[in-house]
């Protein structure tokens, strides 16, 4: 692997600016400002999230393409919490746990056998009492990750696991990039294309992966109708077949045409030369405008003084102009400013429709749950019907988690209004709320509270029902002609009667209840879904307040670095007004030298980022 960074560069101009921004004594606002991007910058981190349903194969590619047993790969077991594998000079192992007993909970590290993680991560092994596995941390040595690659194998998304559908669904919402790992056995489903039209809203780029093709012979087959599912569904993304048994014989026989025909080498070459790639380049823009504004602010206090060193008769017009940037700069940075009005008015409209939406899907899926228990009788179909509920439910509860992040979204582009400034930077670095977690406070009742007791109480209905229609026929035995085969009769009358009623009874018994089964069957639904109606309610509130704080940090910083600008411009030209004439045309050329210093800094912060078409 080559030394050479590929962004000294950037980290050159940003030192440079830093220096600039001290030189003129603002080290304390545009130099935080230089060196918050430098920290991201010099701790580079690219978030892969490698998601997929149950047994697909993703653990499988990332021990593959590194060369580990970290992942769990067992035919009957699956990835339980999700595993997040960095670079580290040597392989190491810890738990990031959460303890449920504590008031307050935090998350903190255990370190573990290296070799035990895949078993961690499948829940074989269970933490310490009263804690809860949320991730299982990885470290090797690979070149892949030395450049900040984080991987991040994930749970299964459909079926049982609601839960993880929405953990991952966050994994996502937070990550660089994705990769939507899928078999070869069949084309996509729809709860997959379902998660894939979520996905590429949420995260900057995705992958598809097919894996295992080389157990099924029509993968070409398949992954043709997959690409054809995609394009109906609107959803632009290239699909790489792979193998990662062949990528194994290849690496043990060392044999490089298997190794091409496996295609792991091409995932590895996508997270190097796309994913990599665009992350450099993310991080070259933001030095790009950081720089950018540092030089317009410090170009308008010179530029002020310019004006007045170059024609003292200019004073009036442009005492007026920066009296007039200064006053709209105080106005922005007032606690009373319009777009504080705005920014609050836009917290309380998130969380009025968000909640709105949310109760909406919620009580959807509720009211389909309670037509379809209608339909069936819930002790005997509750093990079918929990999946199709909670998958639901959780489809429920991530697009309410998208509406959210739009919505923040656009409340950050509409301050950005105010400053005539540009919201994007503010938008790419916002977290929102952890939707996943709603699920692992809540849980749908898996064994309805009936019991085996039940169905004797109906056996001892049919037997009570059967005893009574023999004694009725025993009290009309006596009124036959017949005296003497009053035995006989009861016996040849009673036992068709007891029958009948006894089936009647067991009826009304059976009817009596399938009724009680499905009202046990949809209190609990209803409970299960007011319960997560209560938790996202609450994650969401405590989501729009983050955002809330995060957008009036960012433009309260803006409009304070606009406010010493615009202070410091008319401080500049007040100096300049009161110099004479000799000292006027000794300032003036070290003013032009730092007006040019500036300028070439700006065009070396542009030339970071080729201008579109240039084909750079």
């Amino acid at each position: 692997m080559s030394n050479v960074d590929p962004q000294a560069d950037v980290k050159a101009i940003l030192a440079q600016a830093q220096n600039i921004a001290k030189a003129f004594g603002r080290d304390d606002d545009l130099g935080d400002r230089i060196r918050q991007v430098s920290q991201q910058i010099n701790n580079p981190e690219l978030q892969v999230v490698i998601i997929g349903e149950f047994k697909q194969g993703k653990s499988s590619l990332i021990n593959t393409m590194l060369d580990i047993d970290s992942c769990s790969v067992d035919d009957d077991i699956a990835t339980a919490v999700q595993t997040v594998i960095r670079y580290g000079a040597q392989p190491k192992a810890a738990l990031v746990i959460e303890d449920k007993n504590s008031d307050d909970p935090k998350l903190d590290r255990i370190p573990i056998e290296f070799n035990s993680a895949a078993s961690y991560a499948n829940d074989s092994r269970q933490p310490p009492d009263g804690t809860e596995i949320v991730a299982v941390e990885v470290e090797v040595p690979r070149r892949l990750l030395e450049q900040g690659v984080n991987l991040i194998d994930t749970p299964g998304t459909g079926g049982l696991a609601s839960a993880h559908s929405a953990r991952a669904m966050k994994a996502v919402s937070v990550a660089d990039a994705t990769l939507f790992v899928s078999d070869a056995s069949q084309e996509y489903t729809k709860t997959e294309l379902e998660f894939l039209a979520h996905a590429v809203k949420m995260t900057p780029i995705v992958v598809g992966i097919m894996t295992k093709i080389d157990l099924y012979p029509d993968w070409r087959k398949v992954h043709e109708l997959n690409q054809g599912h995609l394009r109906r569904a609107g959803i632009n993304i290239d699909v790489h077949p792979v193998s990662a048994f062949l990528a194994k014989a290849a690496r043990k026989h060392r044999d490089n045409q298997l190794s091409t025909e496996s295609g792991v080498q091409n995932v590895a070459n996508v997270i190097k030369n796309v994913f990599l790639t665009r992350k450099l380049a993310e991080h070259r823009e933001l030095a790009r405008r950081s720089v950018a504004t540092v030089c317009d602010r410090l170009a308008e206090e010179l530029e002020a003084e310019r004006s007045i060193l170059d024609d003292p008769a200019q004073k009036a017009e442009l005492m007026e102009n920066l009296e007039a940037v200064e006053a709209k700069a105080e106005k922005l940075n007032s606690a009373l400013a319009r777009w504080h009005h705005a920014l609050a008015d836009g917290r309380q409209d998130i969380s009025n429709k968000s909640f709105f939406d949310l109760q909406e899907r919620l009580d959807a899926v509720q009211n389909e749950a309670e037509g379809a228990i209608e339909s069936f009788d819930p002790l005997l179909a509750w093990d079918e019907f929990l999946p199709w509920l909670e998958s639901s439910v959780s489809s429920a509860v991530i697009k309410n988690y998208q509406f959210l992040t739009e919505r923040a979204s656009a409340l950050a582009s509409e301050v950005a209004e105010y400053f005539d400034a540009d919201s994007s930077e503010l938008v790419a670095e916002m977290r929102f709320g952890d939707a996943g977690q709603v699920f692992a406070r809540v849980s749908s009742d898996r064994s309805l509270r009936m019991t085996e007791a039940d169905r004797a109480d109906r056996g001892l209905s049919v037997v009570r029902g059967s005893y009574s229609g023999f004694l009725m026929a025993s009290m009309l035995a006596p009124a036959l002609p017949l005296i003497g085969l009053a035995g006989v009769a009861t016996g040849f009358i009673g036992l068709p009667i007891a029958l009948v009623i006894g089936w009647k009874t067991a009826q009304k018994e059976k009817e009596r209840l399938l009724k009680q089964n499905r009202v046990v069957a949809i209190r609990d639904v209803q409970k299960y879904i007011r319960d997560v109606k209560f938790q996202v309610k609450h994650d969401s509130d405590n989501t729009v307040t983050s955002v809330y704080r995060r957008i009036r940090g960012h433009y309260m910083t803006l409009s304070d670095e606009m406010k010493k600008s615009s202070v410091d411009s008319r401080k500049k030209a007040n100096e300049a007004v009161r110099m004479n004439a000799k000292e006027r045309q000794a300032r003036l050329p070290k003013v032009l030298a730092r007006l040019k210093a500036i300028d070439e800094l700006r065009a070396q912060g542009q030339a970071l980022v080729p201008a579109a078409g240039t084909g750079q």
